[in-house]
């Protein structure tokens, strides 16, 4: 069965300098129907920009290459005009901040009715009505009075839910999330995150989830990408991945989470992400890796397939990959690791 989205050698790169800078580059990812696949790492790893990028809507100055398939269609190269037929329809987002992406002098009804009447060819009447029924589908009590209000009259779960509506309303058969909870405190987030599975669920719609939060990965996908600076290091079943990670990025991010079985702090991360303007040479993560060896320093290693007894769809771009990850030794970490003084965050929660 072929997959539903097909991305390979997805870059991004910044234009208007001497020479162009590499944001993202080489990403590769496959999403089957009904999955649900996340993509995690720090800020500034590329994983926003991977999105938007997918739906077409990077800044002018920025110049995507590589492949990505939709239904066996090709999406980089399209005019706007053939995009926007795409987005929503076929493609619906959720972005981080609702109150931003929604537009604060125009009804709730009126936005979520849009859509409908573009991609779905509605009336009015019939706009009118999908919408107050996507509206009860996702929790919002008295519709009607939720659609005739405007965005900055309801609270950010409420928000949220209607951000969620709107990207499901049209049936969509991906739903890119861009962080959808992070503004959220936990209660609503737990809301939202079960909202947002049962509600992909009824109209078949796969995902891709961008978090921070590793343990809403966990609870929300099957599948998980990690990503470092602008690349993927590491792909596979969200279990497999979490239970032994093959790339010392993931690793790493893994021993900074708090655990409550566990005494003592977490261990955060040494250094921070490196310039994209000049990346160090090799593996990209090697400045900050507990498990690095010379040859990290030196040998770009590429995401490549991993043979493990009992599982399938692991893929890694560590050295150790296919042997499995030895023992951390935090004194072989380079001098550059050791001597920065900025932590990066992280950003998970337990």
């Amino acid at each position: 069965m072929s997959a539903l989205l097909e991305v390979s050698g997805l870059g991004v790169s910044l234009n208007g300098g001497a020479e162009p800078v590499e944001l993202v580059q080489d990403v590769q990812l496959t999403l089957s129907a009904g999955s649900a696949l996340g993509l995690v790492g720090e800020s500034g790893s590329g994983k926003t920009l991977t999105l938007k990028a997918l739906l077409g809507l990077t800044p002018p100055r920025m110049a995507v290459t590589g492949s990505v398939r939709l239904d066996g269609q090709e999406l980089i190269g399209r005019s706007e005009r053939s995009m926007s037929r795409v987005r929503g329809k076929s493609l619906a987002f959720i972005p981080q901040d609702a109150m931003a992406a929604l537009n604060p002098i125009r009804h709730i009804g009126s936005q979520l009715a849009e859509s409908c009447r573009l991609h779905l060819g509605l009336s009015r009447r019939a706009a009118h009505a999908r919408t107050l029924d996507y509206l009860n589908r996702v929790g919002l009590p008295d519709a009607e009075r939720v659609a005739a209000r405007f965005p900055h009259q309801l609270s950010g779960g409420m928000r949220q839910r209607v951000m969620i509506a709107m990207a499901l309303i049209c049936e969509p058969e991906i739903v890119l999330c861009d962080e959808p909870t992070t503004a959220l405190d936990v209660t609503i987030q737990a809301q939202i995150l079960r909202l947002l599975h049962s509600a992909c669920a009824d109209v078949g719609a796969a995902m891709i989830f961008v978090s921070h939060d590793l343990a809403v990965v966990r609870q929300v996908c099957q599948e998980v990408a990690v990503m470092y600076a602008g690349r993927v290091v590491e792909t596979g079943p969200v279990a497999a991945v979490f239970t032994d990670p093959r790339h010392g990025y993931t690793a790493s991010l893994l021993r900074s989470l708090p655990d409550v079985d566990s005494p003592g702090r977490p261990r955060a991360i040494s250094g921070e992400p490196p310039d994209p303007r000049n990346p160090p040479s090799g593996c990209r993560f090697h400045p900050r890796c507990p498990y690095v060896v010379p040859a990290c320093e030196t040998l770009e290693h590429r995401l490549l397939p991993l043979h493990i007894a009992g599982e399938s769809g692991r893929r890694s771009a560590c050295i150790h990959g296919a042997t499995g990850l030895p023992k951390p030794q935090p004194g072989k970490v380079s001098t550059a690791a050791v001597e920065a003084t900025t932590v990066a965050e992280i950003g998970v929660a337990p």
